[in-house]
């Protein structure tokens, strides 16, 4: 065996910025690096990260991220490799110009045609759970490797309607599916072969390059000419150029293949890399991105926010990787899919109360125990609501579930369910005096504060406070607005975030629990709604728009800073957010096409330790706004700000009924450290708010003016 250790010399590395931030591109050629040709066709990734590659010139190889390593065995044979699956580090199989190879890390295992029942011209690779390999090929059908011996199927011997197969699949099921040459797509499932070509159903073509499983079982397959489609055992969804914006309808080789989040992947042959989240396209070409050329083999993701390309002939491995503010991870999906959730958390649990999909109400509350991982059913039988409210309550170690719309009357319900932790027992109350939907709660002090919704009255700008311990409702001060909308308390002060009431409202308003009144505290950069909250320390997570799908964003209470981030978050909307140990969980919700299951995790813990807002060499790294100086002040303050990178600024002044009383600064800045300094002959005395915005930053401070 012959092993060649080559380390990378210098890479080709581009940024640039997407859909809101940046990317590294990181190409690989043998002009730069180890790697022994430009010809990549095909990329698999064992459990250690490593990268192993199909040359199309240049054998097995592998890639540590540091050196590649070119495999080939000690044969007289010629070694030519287009296909890999890697099992493991120590299982690794593909195939070469004779038939189907085995390496184990250190010893090959070839199984040629000429010596074994196997079929030649392998296009496909996969491993099945119960450990069979199976091959889809060019001209002999299909194959599986099953207790050490090939057993060949094609037109002959079996019920497969072509022997020129291109690709393999095997689902969550154990079933075989085949993607071939003018014969469509076929499944396979230890008895049965099953034909779908054009004539048989809504297949966009017979022609299948590429087919790939998604994490709810349903097929997805790329064609030559004509789109993506989509089967979800019964329907076919076709995406293509005449119904969507997906950015070309060839797909490229094997190019096909979901991350961890979801989000598909793929090569669009000639139209360069794109990507479906489930809602949007995104294309990458030579004119939006460090992609080298639009001619690629396949695309395989790794991890959250990296994908490996290989391109044809010109340009080796590409590696594209997302520089994100937040990384999630995908845990176990909910039982079921839910949007419109009440959602809250104990010590131990979270939990995913009533809501549903499409016109349905569930009648179940769920909860996710995060020590082990899994969902289990809490209660059924509960109020069917939409829309809800749930809040734990520690002194009374109970959750209520409160408010929403109701199925299939679609009427808003004053029952409030009650659930005891400690033995699990179901009370109904039916004090709630103004029940609505789309209305926000949190808790304090053991009591529950409601606000704002929606109900037959119109929208509500009412404030409840609800006493769990009396079964006692006390009307407080209306909200500014009247509004749908969402908050949370921290240090007895309610912060209410945006909403909806016609329009979308970008305002921050803040209720002061122990003083009674409302205080208007600036402007989100951009409106904000259907939107899901969450408290860690003196920071609340906003997650979700009704528009902005991907939204997530943090404000800090102490100082009035509101910044909007980068994540990997499934787009979602009406969702649940809860933030326990320095973790952000989202979970449910609605992506504008399908009812969501998923949980998803990202760490905060760098949030919740306090934003750094330099580099170590010294360079700004955040936005930050500081507090004037003086404060009080007369008749001048200085007003000092710090940011990251070059922005068009505007510094506003707004007083108590969130009028803008004066804009001191409008216009373009460097990165760095500013002062503005501030003269306020016009103003009278009395409280003023001054606001700083910068793209993407945003910020709020209170200023006070004493004659």
């Amino acid at each position: 065996m012959k092993r060649l250790n080559i380390l990378v010399v210098t890479l080709f590395v581009f940024e640039f910025m997407a859909a809101g931030f940046t990317q590294t591109w990181t190409i690989y050629a043998p002009e730069n690096s180890g790697i022994p040709s430009n010809d990549v066709q095909q990329i698999d990734i064992d459990e250690m990260g490593n990268k192993w590659l199909a040359m199309g010139e240049g054998g097995l190889v592998k890639f540590d991220g540091d050196a590649f390593k070119i495999f080939v065995p000690d044969t007289n044979e010629y070694f030519k490799t287009t296909r890999v699956l890697a099992v493991s580090s120590s299982e690794i199989w593909g195939n070469y110009s004779y038939g189907v190879y085995h390496f184990d890390g250190v010893n090959w295992t070839l199984y040629s045609r000429y010596d074994h029942d196997l079929p030649a011209g392998v296009n496909g690779i996969q491993k099945a759970a119960n450990g069979d390999i199976w091959v889809s090929t060019a001209s002999d059908g299909a194959a599986v490797f099953h207790d050490s011996v090939w057993q060949t199927f094609n037109k002959t011997n079996s019920g497969i309607s072509t022997n020129d197969l291109l690709d393999v699949a095997i689902d969550q099921n154990g079933v075989k599916w085949f993607g071939s040459r003018y014969k469509g797509l076929i499944k396979y499932d230890d008895v049965n072969w099953d034909i779908y070509t054009t004539d048989s159903c809504s297949i966009p073509s017979n022609w299948v390059n590429a087919v790939t499983v998604d994490k709810n079982n349903a097929i997805w397959v790329g064609t030559a000419w004509d789109g993506i489609a989509k089967f979800d055992g019964v329907n076919w969804e076709v995406f293509n150029t005449d119904n969507s914006l997906i950015p070309g309808n060839r797909t490229a080789g094997k190019a096909l293949d979901f991350d961890m989040a979801g989000t598909l992947w793929f090569g669009a042959w000639g139209a360069g890399l794109g990507k479906f989240d489930g809602t949007t396209w995104m294309s990458y070409t030579t004119d939006n991105s460090g992609l080298p050329n639009s001619k690629l083999r396949d695309v395989k993701p790794e991890g959250p926010n990296v994908r490996w390309i290989g391109m044809e002939y010109e340009s080796g491995l590409v590696k594209m990787e997302d520089e994100l503010d937040l990384v999630f991870q995908p845990l176990n999906d909910m039982p079921y899919p839910k949007f419109g959730l009440g959602y809250t958390a104990s010590n131990s649990y979270l939990y995913a109360a009533s809501g549903g999909p499409g016109d349905e109400r569930s009648q179940k509350i769920e909860r996710y125990k995060i020590s082990t991982g899994t969902w289990s059913e809490l209660i059924s039988g509960v109020k069917a609501r939409r829309y809800c409210s749930a809040e734990f309550v520690n002194a009374q170690n109970k959750i209520y579930l409160f408010n929403g719309d109701t199925y299939p009357n679609h009427t808003n319900t004053d029952t409030i369910d009650v659930i005891d932790l400690a033995d699990g027992s179901h009370t109904i109350l039916t004090s709630n005096p103004y029940p609505v939907h789309y209305g926000g709660s949190a808790v304090w002090n053991d009591k529950i504060y409601v606000f704002g919704g929606n109900n037959g009255d119109g929208y509500s700008n009412r404030l409840y406070e609800f006493d769990p311990a009396t079964d006692n409702w006390t009307r407080l001060a209306d909200m500014p607005e009247a509004k749908q909308t969402s908050g949370k308390i921290i240090d007895g002060v309610l912060y209410v975030f945006g909403g909806y009431n016609g329009s979308v409202s970008s305002r921050i308003d803040a209720y002061n629990i122990s003083g009674e009144s409302w205080s208007y505290l600036g402007d989100m950069p951009s409106g904000l709604s259907s939107h899901a909250t969450a408290v860690s320390g003196k920071y609340i997570w906003l997650v979700g728009d009704y528009s902005d799908l991907s939204f997530i964003a943090v404000y800090n209470t102490e100082t009035n800073e509101f910044k909007k981030l980068t994540s990997n978050m499934a787009p979602r909307r009406h969702a649940a957010a809860v933030a326990k140990d320095n973790k952000l969980y989202v979970y449910g919700g609605y992506n504008g096409q399908d009812v969501l299951s998923s949980l998803e995790v990202a760490d905060i813990s760098s949030y919740v330790t306090g934003m750094n807002l330099s580099d170590n060499d010294g360079g700004i790294r955040d936005f930050y706004l500081e507090q004037n100086y003086p404060n009080p002040f007369n008749p001048s303050t200085t007003i000092s700000y710090s940011l990251p990178e070059q922005a068009h600024v505007t510094i506003e002044i707004y007083n108590l009924l969130g009028e803008r009383v004066d804009i001191i600064l409008n216009k373009m800045q460097t990165s760095g450290f500013h002062k503005v300094l501030y003269h306020a002959e016009n103003l009278s005395s009395g409280i003023y708010f001054y606001t700083v915005r910068a793209k993407i930053y945003y910020a709020t401070r209170k200023m006070i003016i004493i004659r």
